[in-house]
């Protein structure tokens, strides 16, 4: 198995839901035997750039949307719609992230 998904004490398997739930990648924690763990080395340069990324199409949707015109059913976009574009986008880049942290980087015990 790949050394960016099993953890390196029970030899579990670190699902992507775990990382998603931990919210940074030095909080994950095992849910076999509760170990903190991280990934070394951490792509800081791609998690930025997403970062960006996403600020980016954030600004570009909420400016979109809020100059949209009336179209033939009398609906305009506005800031739901703008929410309903803006949380799948975050969703797709934080899962890309995943893929990449369990398939590129190496699970480390994390004793900060």
């Amino acid at each position: 198995m790949n050394e960016g998904k099993t953890c390196p004490n029970c030899k579990g398997e670190i699902d992507a839901i775990t990382i998603l739930k931990s919210g940074f990648s030095s909080g994950i924690q095992c849910p076999g035997c509760k170990a903190r763990l991280k990934y070394s080395p951490f792509p800081l340069g791609l998690v930025s750039t997403f970062l960006v990324i996403y600020v980016c199409l954030c600004v570009f949707v909420l400016i979109f949307a809020n100059s949209y015109e009336v179209n033939e059913q009398g609906w305009k976009w506005g800031l739901d719609a703008s929410v309903l574009l803006i949380i799948p986008i975050g969703l797709i880049l934080e899962l890309i992230t995943v893929w990449y942290l369990r398939n590129r980087c190496t699970l480390v015990e994390n004793h900060e």
